[in-house]
């Protein structure tokens, strides 16, 4: 997602594209207001979503994988 004005775009609204976006993927059960924060600082904004995920890899056996995904972008 490209940087945004902090003034045009609050973190609400950054979240609610974020979520309208998990939906689309199929991701809203790990991409959400629990697994995500964002940060708008002065000159930048952060966008931190973490979450695990448990998949069945081959029969009888389950991994659970972590995600950890950041985006720090300047505020143009």
């Amino acid at each position: 997602m490209p940087a945004r004005p902090k003034y045009n775009n609050s973190d609400e609204d950054i979240l609610r594209q974020l979520e309208r976006k998990a939906r689309e993927l199929k991701l809203e059960n790990y991409i959400n207001v629990r697994t995500c924060k964002i940060q708008t600082m002065d000159y930048r904004r952060k966008i931190s979503c973490d979450y695990d995920r448990t998949e069945q890899v081959i029969p009888g056996w389950k991994k659970t994988f972590q995600f950890r995904n950041e985006a720090d972008q300047p505020l143009l």
